[in-house]
């Protein structure tokens, strides 16, 4: 699933919307044509993710069970790593912490957490898109030589 499909699946979490409010929301950090949002929509509605209903003339787009229980599904995953960073960021950290005020503290949690998710996301989003293509053992790979250049594991230390 791509992000714009993600994305609109969050917004339709909030509230119903139609496409054209969907597309102005999603084109909101950037130009997004509506040639494609229409079929992520298609798609996300043959998929069973959403459903509309028609008031007066228009198509009010809404989730389904299976969408609500996917975007909980990310939002878990999402708030799984938030916590991660922010732990590791205090481990790593701990010696720094103590010259920083709270909130220079909390500033400094959140610009991390702000410039560092988008690069997450999409690294999971694309070792994801491996694994669903029997490319399993590249992503392990490639996990391994991140943990490596980061120093967080040594040669010999598994994954698991």
């Amino acid at each position: 699933m791509d992000r714009y499909a993600v994305k609109a699946l969050i917004l339709l979490s909030k509230n119903p919307m139609t496409l054209y409010q969907m597309s102005k929301e999603i084109s909101s950090d950037g130009q997004v044509s509506h040639g494609t949002i229409l079929p992520m929509i298609r798609k996300l509605l043959q998929e069973g993710f959403i459903e509309f209903e028609i008031r007066g003339r228009e198509k009010i787009y809404h989730l389904t069970k299976k969408g609500d229980r996917f975007v909980e599904s990310i939002s878990k995953i999402e708030e799984d790593v938030k916590q991660n960073l922010i732990s590791r960021a205090m481990g790593d950290a701990f010696f720094y912490l103590n010259l920083l005020s709270k909130d220079d503290t909390s500033e400094a949690i959140k610009a991390a957490i702000q410039l560092m998710l988008p690069v997450i996301v999409a690294e999971v989003e694309y070792a994801f898109r491996m694994i669903m293509g029997g490319h399993r053992e590249e992503v392990e790979d490639m996990a391994r030589e991140l943990l490596r250049r980061y120093g967080e594991i040594d040669d010999e230390q598994s994954l698991n």
